[in-house]
């Protein structure tokens, strides 16, 4: 009887870290499940806020998520089994969300609106200062996730009525729209990194719906039903 959204494989396939909402829908916290016991647990009570977008880092030792508390959200760091995260940004008053780590581990892309709209900032994973923006373009930006060989970003942009799907390189060069419509978001890369799944709507119903790289091949994707915020 509770909403679950961002689901996020492991690197290993054994593991789903997500947010359960609650009964009230109010009060996200981090879950693991664990797929060989059947089992789900929750993650990082320890520390107050309002745990939201987990990923895995690529070694699937630890989880980096948001934290919302007091009208601002701040990255943690927390590792599986840990009780002590570590703050990768401390602003106390921007909102940073969506964090993913990129193939090696070395770099962080992430959501932040310290400049005023949410817009797309990288910085370095070791580090706990604040990241570099390299989107600048009219409207907002989501979702962003790192290609698996480490050279592209996909991302969701919003501007004016019309969402985007989009790429673009870690240094904020070389920005492409794969696909355009009403709510087209969540993208995720395929392990080959050929393709972007991604959210789309009709009418008013939730799908998935996939693009090659150089925005040809677009299909949609079957599903028993509603789906989104897909994870390959």
């Amino acid at each position: 009887n509770s909403m679950v959204l961002t689901p996020r494989l492991s690197p290993d396939g054994t593991k789903i870290a997500y947010v359960d909402f609650g009964t009230n829908g109010k009060s996200p916290k981090l879950h693991i499940y664990d797929l060989q016991t059947g089992q789900s647990y929750s993650l990082g009570d320890a520390f107050a806020g309002q745990k939201i977008s987990p990923r895995f880092s690529p070694k699937g030792d630890h989880i980096i998520l948001s934290s919302a508390k007091g009208g601002a959200a701040s990255l943690y760091k927390l590792n599986l089994g840990s009780r002590e995260p570590q703050r990768l940004t401390s602003s106390a008053a921007s909102i940073d969300v969506s964090p993913c780590y990129s193939p090696d581990g070395s770099k962080i892309v992430y959501i932040s609106d310290r400049g005023g709209k949410p817009h797309i900032y990288v910085k370095d994973a070791m580090s706990s200062g604040e990241g570099t923006r390299i989107t600048f373009k009219p409207g907002l930006y989501d979702d962003p996730v790192w290609y698996p060989r480490g050279d592209l970003i996909a991302f969701m942009r919003q501007n004016g009525g019309t969402f985007y799907i989009g790429v673009i390189k870690p240094d904020g060069s070389g920005e492409r729209l794969l696909d355009s419509g009403y709510l087209v978001e969540a993208p995720t890369w395929s392990p080959n990194g050929r393709e972007v799944l991604y959210k789309i709507q009709k009418g008013s119903v939730s799908k998935l719906a996939s693009v090659d790289i150089v925005g040809f091949n677009k299909r949609e994707i079957k599903t028993p039903g509603e789906a989104s915020y897909p994870a390959w």
